[in-house]
């Protein structure tokens, strides 16, 4: 639930920056995204969060916010999976993405976009097989 901070990680591990998030709530015309994982040994999360809009406090300072849905009042994930929404379960493991309120101009040019921002960075984990990523009806991952 951070912004800007990474937590320590193996060597060859990817997200280090910890912005990733930052480029996905910017996408969303209402800064709004869902998540929705399984692991490989069946366990879910299930977490939306929104970027709030910044404002002036009492005391003229600056305030902003992240509020985030989940299954506790503190927003904390949903890790029971007959309290996940149908729509975002999911059936086998990964992690899917819902990005609330996209706008796209140009649907074509913006899928080539995201498909070349795609190969360009997450190259070595596609190609090593540790990634698939599906873009409507392309899929990207070491065998194509």
């Amino acid at each position: 639930k951070s912004s800007g901070a990474s937590v320590e990680k193996p060597d060859n591990a990817g997200g280090s920056n910890g912005f990733g998030k930052e480029t996905l709530y910017s996408m969303s015309g209402i800064k709004t995204l869902i998540l929705s994982s399984r692991t490989v040994n069946g366990d879910v999360v299930f977490q939306g969060a929104t970027e709030l809009a910044t404002h002036l406090n009492e005391v003229g300072q600056k305030v902003s916010c992240v509020g985030y849905y989940g299954g506790t009042e503190t927003g904390e994930p949903i890790t029971e999976e007959c309290k996940i929404p149908v729509r975002f379960q999911r059936a086998v493991p990964g992690t899917d993405v819902h990005l609330i309120g996209v706008k796209i101009p140009n649907k074509d040019e913006f899928k080539d976009k995201l498909i070349h921002a795609t190969l360009n960075h997450f190259w070595l984990a596609i190609h090593s097989g540790k990634l698939n990523v599906y873009v409507e009806d392309v899929k990207i991952s070491a065998a194509t």
